[in-house]
């Protein structure tokens, strides 16, 4: 309608501004052209089984704004069909999840495979779907996540369970990259490794191994014989080495050599 009342009163001062008249046209059948392209993709996409991205990409291209699509992975997914056609825009839906696990490991997927699959049921029953989503994270971590429910309306259905299966991958993702980052900072060690004393206080201190160079936190409470009075800057110590809540500590703290005087 927009359009319409700014043709017509183009045509209205006609008379008095020829020119004025030309261009204003010109302009008007331009964004008549523009939109009337643009609904015809959102139709399109609305058919497909993507409202909301559809609706965007109209307007993006209303205004003449190219839809720019998002960075690949370093190591291209595969995506498989089983017992189901395959459809576009659960597959670009797919790509869109893989993308954010890739950032989540920060490029680390070295693999990933996604299947859908169906079972066609009773038409009372609705058919159930399945979507499985496997990847491998180094050093050698393989993580799978297997989801499906009966589906009666596959646009509206199958993407709920398409993010319910990449959220738990999420969530077991993170933990795996956890538990790595924790076997990187605690190495394990054939035997209580040592260090000296580096920082001391009232009732907590901090130790940086030999050779190693890493740094733990102990606390008073944590070393043995109750000689934390005993230990100084510089004394050689031996401890086990564990991961707290903030980082690496040392517990079962026992003084190995040079005891000093009671701490700052």
């Amino acid at each position: 309608m927009t359009h319409a009342e700014r043709t017509f009163s183009s045509v209205r001062v006609a008379p008095a501004m020829p020119c004025w008249i030309a261009s204003s046209k010109l302009f008007s059948d331009s964004a008549v052209i523009s939109m009337t392209l643009a609904m015809a993709m959102a139709l399109r996409s609305f058919r497909s089984g993507v409202p909301g991205l559809a609706m965007q990409q109209a307007r993006l291209a209303g205004r003449g704004t190219p839809v720019a699509s998002p960075p690949d992975m370093k190591i291209p997914p595969e995506i498989k069909f089983h017992e189901c056609d395959r459809s576009t825009w659960v597959e670009d839906y797919i790509r869109e999840r893989l993308q954010k696990l890739d950032r989540i490991a920060d490029g680390d997927i070295t693999s990933a495979v996604v299947t859908v699959s169906g079972e066609h049921l009773a038409k009372t029953k609705g058919n159930v779907y399945g979507v499985m989503v496997n990847i491998h994270v180094p050093p050698n971590h393989e993580l799978v996540v297997n989801k499906s429910r009966p589906i009666h309306d596959m646009h509206m259905e199958m993407r709920p369970l398409v993010k319910q299966a990449f959220e738990a991958m999420e969530r077991q993702l993170k933990e795996t990259l956890a538990k790595r980052r924790y076997d990187t900072k605690i190495p394990e060690y054939s035997e209580q490794p040592t260090g000296m004393i580096e920082k001391l206080f009232s009732d907590y201190g901090f130790i940086r191994t030999v050779g190693e160079d890493r740094e733990f936190y102990f606390h008073r409470n944590s070393v043995l014989h109750g000689d934390f009075d005993r230990l100084s800057i510089g004394t050689e110590v031996r401890f086990q080495p564990q991961m707290g809540e903030e980082g690496p500590q040392a517990s079962s703290v026992q003084i190995v050599s040079k005891p000093g005087a009671s701490p700052l």
